[in-house]
């Protein structure tokens, strides 16, 4: 062999190998590969206040989450893991759909554990969650990120009360989790497994008196447990991930858009860029860690702030802000037509039930209109200043827009 056509061989080789380094594949047997020998893989657990672990002695330690994490680096000690925690209680699909980029995206992920089951309403059957959250997993396989779909449970879906005609979110997250061959941590039929072979008392797993979503550490085990048996029967079975042409329950919303409002060219009078509270009523609710700066109405300055007007095409609309005992009740229009909160046509912005002194702070995730005709729609959202409000505000930090793909 020649000097030159050795060389041509060594490059074929490196550029072969650098390539197969670099490649991602949607199997979860690709990602133990990778992770035997050796490679940086980055783990995002996507989800709500069961995938943070609330009611976990120690959340970061206790939780199934965290559980999972320290079993994927005990199990894979050549690899270089980092797990990444993207949970905001109390959220569903869609808001983690908007949050898709900036929280789950720019970790570059190998892997991710996909929650929502229970935040999009275990029992209830609207279409428009489950397309959304079809669009998210859809979004991630698309990328080439291979997701366990992980089917969270509560007290009233095992034990004395298990009965799957009553949970038709978890049966139609199963038939995604089918259709398109993703790895599946079914916490529900596990834990009732558990129930019926063990005699486990649920009263005791759910510290029932205190919460009756979120078990103690004992749960979190259980859930954990699901997750890693579904994680390992995904590499045993060397499953590979199916993105059907069409979406299994509808069109999809595959066009989320974030519009960040301190990125606009000019604010509305009375508007001014802030920075997010660095404090919050719990970890996984610290507005800081979801957000950048947001856009702020003062009571200070009521004799001139004027509405915020933002033109948008879609048939979803929300704002994702922030909010305390001091944030104020706002007026929403679209197209120039009041849109009224729960029969009100102030939508309150105030978290006095989760302190005794009103002055919490928290994230604000507010769906303002979600079934609109597609197309084009002119948004209006106008601050109310009570006498009351010295010091009171509107903090927005995005205006969410997403709507059927053409």
């Amino acid at each position: 062999m020649t000097k030159l056509a050795l060389l041509c061989l060594c490059l074929i080789c490196l550029i072969g190998n650098t390539t197969m380094a670099q490649s991602k594949s949607t199997t979860i047997a690709d990602f133990h590969t990778r992770a035997q020998a050796g490679e940086t893989l980055n783990v995002v657990f996507l989800g709500g206040s069961l995938t943070w672990g609330a009611n976990a002695s120690d959340p970061n330690q206790t939780s199934y989450r965290a559980l999972m994490g320290k079993y994927l680096i005990e199990k894979y000690p050549k690899a270089h893991i980092t797990n990444h925690d993207a949970a905001i209680g109390g959220t569903g699909s869609n808001l983690g759909i908007f949050r898709l980029e900036r929280d789950v995206l720019s970790k570059k992920p190998d892997l991710v554990f996909l929650d929502f089951t229970i935040n999009d309403g275990i029992s209830h059957s609207d279409k428009l969650s489950l397309e959304i959250y079809e669009s998210l997993l859809r979004m991630m396989l698309k990328q080439n990120i291979p997701v366990v779909q992980v089917m969270l449970s509560c007290y009233h879906q095992v034990g004395k009360h298990y009965d799957l005609a009553k949970v038709p979110r978890y049966n139609d997250h199963i038939t995604l989790s089918k259709a398109y061959k993703t790895g599946v941590g079914d916490t529900l039929q596990y834990i009732q497994n558990v129930y019926k072979t063990k005699n486990v008392d649920m009263d005791e797993i759910w510290c029932i008196g205190r919460d009756k979503t979120h078990p103690g550490d004992a749960g979190y085990q259980l859930y954990f447990e699901a997750v890693r048996d579904g994680y390992e029967q995904a590499i045993q079975d060397k499953r590979v991930t199916i993105i059907p042409d069409k979406p299994v329950f509808g069109d999809g919303y595959m066009n989320p858009k974030r519009n960040i409002l301190v990125d606009m060219d000019k604010y509305p009078k009375g508007w001014d860029r802030q920075k997010t509270f660095r404090t919050a009523l719990w970890f996984d609710g610290q507005s800081s860690r979801w957000m950048g700066d947001v856009l702020v109405a003062s009571a200070k300055k009521r004799k001139t702030t004027e509405p915020l007007v933002f033109e948008f095409e879609g048939s979803f609309v929300g704002i994702f802000g922030e909010m305390n005992g001091d944030s104020v009740p706002f007026r929403v229009y679209i197209d120039d037509q009041l849109v009224q909160s729960s029969g009100s046509e102030f939508w309150e912005k105030n978290t006095a039930r989760f302190s005794s002194s009103g002055g919490g702070n928290l994230f604000a995730w507010t769906p303002l209109a979600k079934e609109l005709a597609p197309g084009k729609h002119t948004l209006k959202i106008e601050p109310i200043f009570m006498p009351s409000d010295k010091d009171g505000d509107l903090r927005i930090e995005s205006i969410c827009v997403m709507g059927p793909t053409k």
